[in-house]
């Protein structure tokens, strides 16, 4: 890979990037995860979404075992280079999420129906003013 001036840049998260996947048919974002070195490397030469799980702390083939590989058409990098936004075509069933859904981002929230006590209940925290919005 050519050296591109400031990415990847492992080390401001840790060793990981934001790997945000998108549909570049309906440019849907599908879903994000972390990518380190290796998994970047696997996306790169396979032309295939790898990520790193942590909450198991292993190699992730997305894809591999639901009969949803993601192809990779291109890779982009944002301003800092620690996150990435992968264009991909989803084989198979189509469905991103582990979930059975085409995108894990299909829950939508209300700004005004969030009540400030399950974002801060487990912390010190009073809203200016003292009173919550919901």
């Amino acid at each position: 890979m050519q050296k591109i001036e400031g990415f990847p840049d492992f080390e401001k998260r840790s060793g990981l990037l934001v790997a945000i996947i998108q549909d570049v048919a309906t440019k849907e974002v599908l879903m994000h995860g972390s990518m380190n070195r290796a998994a970047l490397w696997l996306t790169l030469h396979t032309k295939t979404v790898w990520l790193w799980s942590t909450s198991r702390q292993e190699m992730w083939h997305k894809g591999a075992t639901s009969d949803s590989v993601m192809e990779v058409v291109w890779i982009k990098h944002d301003c800092d280079g620690d996150a990435i936004l992968v264009g991909v075509k989803v084989a198979g069933t189509g469905h991103a999420c582990h979930k059975n859904r085409v995108s894990c981002f299909d829950n939508v929230v209300e700004c005004d129906k969030v009540p400030d006590r399950l974002i801060f209940d487990d912390i010190d925290f009073t809203p200016k003013g003292g009173a919550s919005h919901v």
